[in-house]
């Protein structure tokens, strides 16, 4: 028998030996499987502290917006922000809060003032229908860490929500 008929058996014999057949499919599926897993992981993660950071940015203007007190945001910064910090918690995360106030009369929404105008000089008419409206806008940020670096994806993605809130005369 020559070398070439022998190689030519050996590999007849190999092509039907189906041992290690399912190590290698198992070898080839496995990282795809894992890569599979951890995106999915990721993509949970990412919608969870986007719904945390929407969450404390609605605590936060609503605790703001208790009473014109609360509203002045420049005394109660520290308070809203922790506000905001106490939803967030569970996870594990902290947000940065930027709070600020908008007035303007009821019935014309262009005419703005500070919310610090003294009555007199408001452009609002002394009518019971044009009254001040105070609202209190809150953003809430946060920064989200992927477990893994993708490629094509940066390594943090910021998350943010504003909510508004009509304080309570």
């Amino acid at each position: 028998m020559t070398i070439l008929q022998r190689l030519s058996s050996q590999l007849r014999a190999f092509r039907c030996e189906e041992r290690g057949q399912s190590l290698v499919e198992v070898a080839l599926a496995s990282p795809l499987l894992l890569a599979l897993v951890v995106g999915t992981t990721d993509v949970g993660r990412y919608i969870y502290l986007d719904i945390a950071v929407a969450n404390s940015a609605r605590v936060a203007s609503h605790y703001a917006a208790q009473n014109l007190m609360l509203a002045n945001v420049t005394s109660t910064g520290a308070q809203v922000t922790a506000a905001a910090n106490n939803e967030v918690s569970d996870v594990n995360a902290t947000v940065a809060v930027n709070s600020s106030n908008v007035c303007y009369c009821y019935n014309s929404s262009t005419a703005t003032f500070t919310c610090s105008t003294p009555v007199s000089t408001r452009p609002c008419n002394s009518t019971s229908t044009d009254h001040r409206v105070t609202e209190v806008h809150v953003t809430a940020s946060s920064n989200f860490k992927p477990l893994f670096t993708y490629l094509g994806f940066p390594g943090s993605i910021a998350v943010s929500r504003t909510m508004v809130a009509q304080v309570t005369p």
